[in-house]
């Protein structure tokens, strides 16, 4: 006997938003002794489906048997300033009021678990190598061609519908970014390369770097101009999955690929107070520069010549 869940993900969410609200239905299912009823990915986000299968974690069934005492759906009893009766999964109290009502449903209850339910701290269970391995084997990317064929750095710059007036806390200025390509270039071995994935105008970047880099065989830029996730999206993903050292930026799609690949080093450009994932190296971009390349300057000299 046992309790099925229900993910509502946000339709209109991308490919990060939508995966980190079906990774929350999947963990508290398996906090729980529950399992969430196999999702999928929806809207913008549909051909993420031929790369996912839901039913490989070992928290969730695609197909139900007997039946079933109660439907109800579990809501927080105060809703947020947008209507949402989402629990704020930020605050522990919170997370441990829905596990609570979860707990109280009666066994081969179906329990819808509130609209964009976020993830939030129960990221942090992503530490214990049987929950990243549940994530892992989720993903269909293993038996695709590795991109690049050589070793790599990868920079995520998110740009896009991220701007100093839009979302302002999630924008690092081009400067940052410059100053960490020059940097990288400097350190990483002759056979190595650079690879940045943003959305939109490059030419900020390539008419800013030295002019040396001007080569793809040591920068390569790769930018999609939707918002919407189409395949440049999909190869972007993969590249920054797979790139042997990641830099991420405040996004739930660096966040999914810091948690999905097997990186020697992994970075996080963030303004964020902590990082649910231990092995990234978090870096506010507000601080000095020559303060924050010197923590990655010191990072990287510890893994780039291995």
């Amino acid at each position: 006997m046992s309790k099925y869940l229900i993910a509502s993900p946000d339709r209109y969410g991308r490919f990060g938003h939508q995966t980190l609200s079906i990774s929350a239905g999947i963990l508290v299912a398996a906090i729980t002794d529950s399992k969430l009823i196999k999702p999928r990915y929806m809207y913008f986000c549909d051909k993420w489906n031929q790369y996912v299968d839901f039913s490989r974690s070992n928290h969730v069934c695609s197909s139900l048997k007997g039946s079933f005492l109660k439907v109800s759906y579990v809501e927080n009893p105060i809703p947020d300033q947008n209507g949402n009766r989402k629990y704020d999964a930020n605050d522990l109290r919170s997370i441990l009021e829905l596990l609570k009502e979860i707990c109280k449903a009666e066994d081969n209850s179906l329990i819808h678990l509130p609209f964009d339910q976020t993830v939030g701290k129960l990221l942090r269970l992503y530490n214990k190598n049987e929950y990243r391995y549940d994530m892992k084997k989720i993903y269909k990317f293993s038996g695709m061609q590795r991109l690049i064929d050589k070793k790599y750095v990868c920079i995520h710059i998110r740009r896009g519908d991220c701007t100093p007036s839009v979302h302002p806390a999630w924008y690092v200025n081009d400067f940052f970014y410059i100053q960490l390509i020059e940097l990288l270039a400097r350190l990483i071995p002759e056979s190595w390369c650079i690879v940045v994935c943003t959305q939109g105008d490059i030419s900020w970047i390539t008419n800013s770097v030295p002019k040396s880099l001007i080569n793809p065989e040591k920068l390569k830029v790769f930018s999609t101009p939707q918002l919407f996730t189409n395949d440049r999206e999909v190869q972007d993903f993969c590249i920054m999955k797979d790139a042997d050292i990641l830099f991420g930026a405040a996004s739930s799609f660096s966040l999914c690929a810091l948690l999905l690949g097997e990186h020697k080093l992994t970075f996080d450009i963030t303004r964020a107070e902590y990082h649910p994932i231990d092995s990234v190296i978090r870096v506010n971009p507000d601080y000095e520069v020559k303060y924050s390349l010197s923590i990655i300057e010191h990072a990287l000299q510890s893994i780039i010549h291995q």
